[in-house]
């Protein structure tokens, strides 16, 4: 004996002059749960900022943001992050988020229109009444990156700058950075002396 099974599509049966595949479709709609049923999805938390002058008790935190930022041959050390703070306290900005420290911007003032590796290693280089602003370091952690922070360390040892009557602000960079200065105002030099880490550097300056 012989059996033989045929499947008929659900399009050819049907309840009460509906096709079982439009009763379907109809349970499936019943059962959808409204967008406005919806759990919302969360909102990006905000966190509140202060920026300000550092202070001593501030320098084992910037010393470990620095050696997050920079590679080691580059990163300033602890040692020297606490002797420019000694030197030109007054240069060094901190951004906190929610009062933890996620980044630092500082430099000391020279009379050079360019940056030369000394000036990273030794404070007493600073010149009080110099007539340009260095920026020997620029720091967010990475995990805060991307959210327009580092441009608010920056704008604000530029604006003290143009208070304190200098002549422009100049420091070195490296070529994938050269366009973010420029959004500032930088104007490229060229090529640095500086071979600060081993690395090539560019001379940009902001005169005012």
């Amino acid at each position: 004996m012989w059996v033989m099974l045929n499947e008929i599509p659900r399009d050819n049966w049907g309840v009460g002059g509906q096709s079982l595949t439009a009763l379907d479709e109809a349970r499936t709609q019943e059962n959808r749960i409204p967008d406005a049923d919806l759990p919302a999805p969360a909102e990006e938390h905000e966190p509140t900022l202060e920026l300000r002058q550092a202070a001593d008790t501030d320098i084992d935190r910037l010393a470990e943001i620095e050696a997050e930022c920079f590679p080691a041959a580059e990163a300033a050390s602890l040692e020297i992050l606490t002797s420019r703070f000694n030197v030109f306290g007054n240069h060094f900005w901190v951004l906190e988020a929610d009062g933890e420290i996620i980044g630092f911007i500082d430099g000391m003032v020279t009379n050079s229109p360019i940056i030369f590796d000394e000036l990273f290693t030794n404070p007493a280089a600073h010149t009080r009444h110099g007539a340009y602003q260095t920026i020997l370091g620029l720091n967010v952690i990475p995990a805060m990156r991307s959210h327009g922070y580092a441009a608010i360390l920056l704008s604000r040892l530029i604006e003290q700058a143009r208070a304190e009557k200098r002549t422009g602000v100049i420091l070195t960079c490296k070529k994938e950075l050269i366009d973010y200065y420029k959004n500032f105002g930088f104007k490229l030099d060229g090529v640095s002396d500086s071979a600060h880490g081993g690395a090539r550097w560019y001379d940009m300056t902001l005169t005012f």
